[in-house]
């Protein structure tokens, strides 16, 4: 009986890995969603890791698991939309990141003047990159 009850108390279960499709992934993947967001920010007090990524490989991400979009302008969730060839929602909600949820991150590559709100085309040409991220603790 104490090993059940040393499994619940498992501080790391949410770093546990399995195999999925011969590719390693969280043991979580199946109920977790990908959280769509257009700014790397701490959404919650933790501790956070960013990393660059193909637009290829966000896209295969993206269209692997389910979603949940805090897209808060409406020309970046069009942007993102046709990069990642599915559909993006835009919302303005917040998001409390939990540890081990993964965020899909569009970043502008320079800062939107006050107050303006940008059209796809000056998103465009701006320019901007993805980061894949999680909250570790």
């Amino acid at each position: 009986m104490k090993k059940k009850e040393e499994e619940d108390e498992d501080p790391d279960k949410d770093l546990k890995v399995e195999h999925v499709d011969g590719k390693i992934a969280p043991k979580h993947y199946k109920t977790m969603t990908l959280a769509v967001l257009n700014g790397a920010i701490a959404t919650t007090p933790g501790g956070y890791v960013w990393f660059p990524i193909p637009v290829e490989s966000a896209r295969i991400l993206a269209n692997s698991i389910e979603i949940d979009s805090y897209i808060g302008h409406e020309s970046t969730a069009k942007t993102l939309a046709k990069l990642l060839e599915r559909p993006i929602e835009y919302n303005r909600t917040e998001l409390r990141q939990e540890v081990g949820q993964m965020a899909l991150v569009f970043k502008l590559k320079q800062r939107a003047p006050e107050g303006v709100i940008l059209s796809k085309r000056e998103v465009e040409e701006i320019g901007y990159e993805l980061l894949i991220g999680y909250r570790l603790v």
